[in-house]
């Protein structure tokens, strides 16, 4: 601190301080993330296994049977903390909310590893967002209004522009003022180091707390994974069983193995019209060996994140089906789509219904069932033939009984798991393995048919994801080199805040089973939940629900342990800022105006992280909706699933033109995104899809 600078930096620091604990002041204590200010390093210890070089440490008592305490535990094996942290400043009375926006700031300091470019350079300010103030603890709480950067530093630092409800300003707690002039730990000597910088970003303002913390490396694991494949053998395709004609179909059921102990099953028949499989030509089934990364109670454990990832000790087969095009293929193959399908759907469900759209433009379409989806493994995929024949396709269903209730669900194997409330994040993770697994095959030139055999273009793979889809495909296409360029539709993030909004049934199920599962029971709103939350850029909100603060900070355990496996943590990676060896890619992200499943703040949320509003499309359901509604052509309320809603005409319409648009865009590489609302401007003088001129962050319902 010898330099002119450095000196002006203290003083503007220190004049205050002679005042410090007058008035309301900032409750300091690092070590207790109750008080905080949080989060804060003093909670980490040194770890050299991991890329940050630290390891969490909050403090746990006795578990019991209690999930979130077992969650505490999942966190300590992480190398930092969540990416859009929840902050929580305490203070010693009763502050103005109005103030904490103006009082409260973050500042970037370094990146620890050179594996990024980062997000923007050190010294960025960062403002806080989403603000909730607890006044029966006099306790701010708010997330970063940016997206941050993994394994990189941080401060928090609040500032006398906070002030109390009689207008003046907050002071510093005299333990601020020993930890920062007369440190007597490693922390409180590296917040020493860090103020006078600190001081010179935020003034005029003066400081009166500080912390500075450090984001764990989201991504690692599945770089690894990547990496370990890539060092694999070549990887095999296997014919699972005859091929198809489309032109032979005349309805299909899923014989799906809904329990166990003895296996029962339920069927879901469906008439298939000609005009869903126009088109194509015929329908492939093959399998491949996929490592299996997940154990015997569907999560993979924690690894340290500079540790090198020790081999699988099992494989899974993965079924896998192709609708081939009946056009011609081109000299180097059909380029291919690989399409992930929504939560509680299976690899047969919305492909199909993308299927012709996608082959009339010259795609053949492959898809897999997603980790823990198309109920169990004895499930049977059958054929009714034009001519009454039946065939008999192996399922590949990858449910599991996880409960042991003896029932196996759409979904079941990959839900929030307690009690390690780990939420979707490893079947996401483990369902992106068995996609890179499936592009390696193709880029190695797999043949899917022993006779004739169906060509490929292996520099020409492309990902589709619809709902569920887009979220793990968001991580795929982050961390893929193999994919060329990608569609999203209605996904969003981060996970727990689409549960937090959703107002879909089944979704909203989930929620209230996961918090009544919290011991004791978190349900707040007799058998609901009502966690009290705010949306972006709303004022701040002063909390007056009783049980919301213990579900909001429950909720934030959830999501931080979600971090690995949500698609957010991955979106700035496809552009703004590639992940080590990978170069920007492109991205198309379509969403609907009032989506009730993943709601607009959560497509926002993606496409902000992305960067991404310049390469999205607005479908205008609240413009369409009354039209339709006119001419007797009602649409669904939740417009979530347009992409592949073929139920009705109108919805057709919209959906093969969402197609089309894919279709355009992935067939000039992610340069172009064709214009497909000739015939709706001429008819209706409307743009059904457009590009929006912000992010939407209301709910619009």
């Amino acid at each position: 601190m010898s330099s002119p600078r450095g000196w002006l930096a203290w003083l503007l620091l220190a004049q205050p301080w002679v005042s410090a604990g007058a008035g309301v002041t900032v409750s300091f204590d690092p070590s207790n993330p109750d008080i905080g200010p949080f989060p804060s390093n003093a909670l980490t210890v040194p770890d050299p296994a991991q890329k940050t070089s630290l390891r969490m440490a909050l403090p746990q008592a006795d578990c019991g049977s209690d999930p979130v305490c077992a969650g505490i535990a999942a966190l300590n094996e992480l190398d930092g903390f969540a990416l859009q942290p929840r902050i929580r400043v305490r203070f010693s009375g009763a502050v103005d909310p109005a103030t904490l926006r103006s009082g409260i700031v973050l500042v970037w300091l370094d990146n620890l590893t050179p594996d990024e470019v980062g997000l923007a350079d050190p010294g960025r300010l960062s403002a806080i967002n989403q603000v909730i103030y607890d006044p029966a603890a006099n306790t701010a709480y708010a997330q970063p209004d940016d997206f941050f950067d993994q394994h990189r530093r941080y401060a928090l630092v609040v500032t006398d522009a906070v002030k109390d409800t009689a207008g003046d300003p907050t002071q510093a707690d005299p333990a601020f003022l020993a930890c920062s002039q007369q440190p007597s730990s490693d922390y409180c000597a590296s917040l020493q180091t860090a103020l006078p910088d600190l001081a010179l970003k935020v003034a005029p303002r003066t400081i009166i707390a500080a912390s500075i913390f450090t984001t764990l490396s989201a991504t690692a694991w599945l770089e690894k994974a990547r990496d370990y494949l890539a060092q694999s053998g070549p990887v095999e395709i296997a014919r699972a069983a005859p091929a198809i004609k489309a032109s032979d179909i005349a309805s299909v059921n899923w014989h799906a193995q809904v329990k166990t102990g003895p296996a029962g099953f339920q069927d879901f028949p469906t008439v298939i019209p000609a005009s869903v499989l126009e088109g194509v030509d015929r329908i492939v089934f093959n399998s491949y060996k996929s490592p299996r990364f997940l154990n015997g109670q569907q999560f993979i454990p924690n690894l340290p994140t500079a540790a090198a990832l020790p081999p699988p000790d099992a494989s899974d087969v993965i079924q896998v089906h192709t609708f081939v095009p009946s056009s011609p293929p081109p000299p180097d193959g059909y380029p291919v789509i690989l399409f992930g399908h929504g939560f509680s759907e299976s690899g047969f469900q919305s492909p199909t219904l993308a299927a012709s759209t996608f082959a009339k433009a010259g795609f053949a379409v492959m898809a897999i069932h997603a980790v823990g989806h198309g109920y169990g493994p004895e499930s049977v995929f059958q054929i009714v033939a034009k001519d009454g024949k039946t065939s008999d396709l192996p399922g590949g269903g990858r449910g599991v009984d996880l409960d042991g209730d003896g029932r196996i669900l759409d979904y079941e194997g990959c839900v929030v798991s307690l009690p390690a409330p780990i939420g979707l994040r490893d079947c996401m993770r483990q369902t992106v393995v068995d996609l890179m697994q499936l592009a390696r095959a193709l880029r190695g030139g797999a043949v899917l048919e022993e006779a004739g055999g169906v060509r490929l273009d292996p520099a020409r793979i492309y990902y589709t994801g619809l709902s569920l889809g887009a979220v793990y495909g968001a991580m795929l296409h982050a961390v893929d080199p193999n994919i060329k360029a990608a569609a999203l539709s209605s996904g969003g993030g981060s996970i727990v805040d689409i549960m937090r909004w959703t107002r879909a049934a089944f979704l909203r199920d989930i929620g209230r089973g996961v918090v009544a599962g919290r011991t004791p029971s978190l349900l707040n709103a007799g058998s609901d939940f009502n966690d009290n939350y705010v949306l972006r850029n709303q004022p701040p909100k002063v909390n007056s629900v009783m049980g919301a603060i213990e579900l909001q900070n429950f909720f934030s355990t959830v999501d931080w342990l979600q971090a690995p496996g949500d698609p957010l943590s991955y979106a700035p990676h496809l552009k703004l800022t590639p992940l080590q060896g990978m170069t920007a890619k492109k991205t198309l992200f379509l969403f609907a105006q009032g989506d009730r499943t993943v709601p607009n703040p959560q497509n926002s949320a993606l496409i902000r992280a992305a960067g991404g509003l310049e390469t999205s499309s607005l479908y205008r359901n609240d413009l369409v909706a009354p039209i339709a509604r006119l001419l007797n052509q009602p649409l669904p309320d939740d417009p979530h699933s347009f992409l592949v809603n073929l139920s009705t005409l109108g919805s057709a319409l919209v959906a093969t033109a969402a197609q089309q648009m894919v279709a355009g865009f992935l067939a000039s590489g992610g340069l172009t995104i064709p214009d497909v609302n000739g015939m709706a401007r001429q008819l209706l003088r409307l743009d059904v899809f457009e590009t929006p001129k912000d992010y939407l962050e209301t709910l619009n319902w």
